[in-house]
């Protein structure tokens, strides 16, 4: 035992300080047989059959080779209008915020955010040793983006938006990421448009990359896509911004299941309907349950809606949980009161809507 109080004490000699204050909360393990409607997921993942289908072509071959992401960018490239070199596949979205911190991220430089938002946006600020300058929602939960205008300065390096917003859906209006694209330009910044959810809104603002070297676009196949046990995302940006990028990516940082996963939703536009549809109408089901039961609830345009309960919120989330139900709850004061439910097919929402209708009304 002395000796490893040895080595942790010569350790504690070396390590980064912020690193050694750098506090992590990891997702919840064993979610196997429950319905997930906590991390905004496919509840119920691809259709059974368009699963077994994409299974059966998966061969030895191909997965005892290194992976080649060629193949989908390939695929990415005729279903965005972008170049080849304009885009670059990561291991989900997460590995592609890393690597823009990595790059562009500084010592006591600003990480300009909304609050709440994605909390990795927050870690690695933190792991890269950069000051956290947050813009709070207010109680209608609205942002004004004039106020993440004025605090762009020279000390700003990297600006993080969320269209839609995770986890309270807002979105921004084309005058207004312009405005803060353009005053980011001027303080040498770079601005994150994180586009995870942009299958449950119809507007992207992928179009700006081709226009400002200092955008880029955040994608992941974790959510409408339904793959997030896969891991895979994609970055898109100017040619120079995703040669930065490839300096850093390790050489193999993606599997050859996923993107073969990917390739296929990407090449074929009945499945991507389908899914936007089998989630528009599971949320138009629990909101008009919500609505017809008198709830007070809220939602913006991604696959979640927040619920007010009659309850105790740790109560409610505590049977739910017992029930094989997972949900969502919140320490953020604006969120406080609230329950957030990620959305899916009309059944999983029935289950949903029954079981929390009984647990809330006991």
């Amino acid at each position: 035992m002395k000796f490893f109080n040895v080595i942790n004490e010569n350790m504690n000699k070396y390590i980064k300080k912020h690193i050694e204050d750098l506090e992590r909360v990891r997702p919840e393990q064993d979610r196997i047989n429950f319905l997930r409607l906590d991390m905004n997921e496919n509840p119920i993942g691809l259709p059974e059959d368009y699963f077994s289908n994409i299974i059966s072509k998966i061969t030895p071959e191909l997965i005892a080779m290194y992976p080649e992401p060629s193949h989908l960018i390939n695929s990415l490239k005729k279903y965005l209008n972008v170049e080849s070199e304009n885009i670059m596949i990561t291991n989900g979205s997460d590995e592609a915020i890393k690597s823009i911190f990595e790059i562009f991220g500084a010592d006591n430089k600003k990480m300009l955010a909304v609050y709440p938002s994605f909390e990795m946006y927050s870690v690695y600020s933190k792991m890269y040793n950069m000051k956290i300058d947050l813009v709070n929602y207010d109680e209608d939960f609205s942002v004004d983006y004039l106020k993440i205008c004025e605090k762009i300065d020279k000390d700003t390096a990297i600006i993080s938006l969320l269209n839609p917003n995770n986890p309270i859906g807002t979105v921004y209006k084309e005058e207004e990421v312009i405005e803060i694209i353009q005053k980011a330009k001027k303080n040498n910044a770079i601005v994150i448009i994180d586009e995870a959810y942009h299958y449950f809104y119809d507007k992207s603002f992928l179009y700006l990359v081709k226009e400002y070297d200092n955008v880029v676009i955040l994608r992941t196949f974790s959510k409408l896509c339904s793959i997030a046990g896969l891991r895979i995302g994609y970055v898109v940006g100017s040619t120079k911004m995703i040669n930065y990028l490839e300096k850093i990516r390790q050489t193999f940082n993606v599997n050859s299941v996923g993107l073969y996963f990917a390739k296929s939703i990407i090449d074929d536009d009945y499945i991507i309907d389908y899914l936007i549809k089998s989630e528009k109408d599971g949320k138009d089901y629990l909101i008009n349950s919500l609505r017809n039961n008198n709830y007070n609830y809220f939602y913006g345009n991604g696959n979640y809606v927040f619920i007010k309960p009659n309850r105790p919120i740790v109560d409610i989330v505590d049977d739910l949980k017992h029930n094989m139900i997972l949900v969502k709850k919140y320490s953020t004061p604006i969120l406080a009161d609230y329950i957030r439910i990620s959305t899916g097919d009309i059944n999983s929402m029935s289950k949903f809507f029954k079981k929390f209708l009984e647990l809330d009304n006991k």
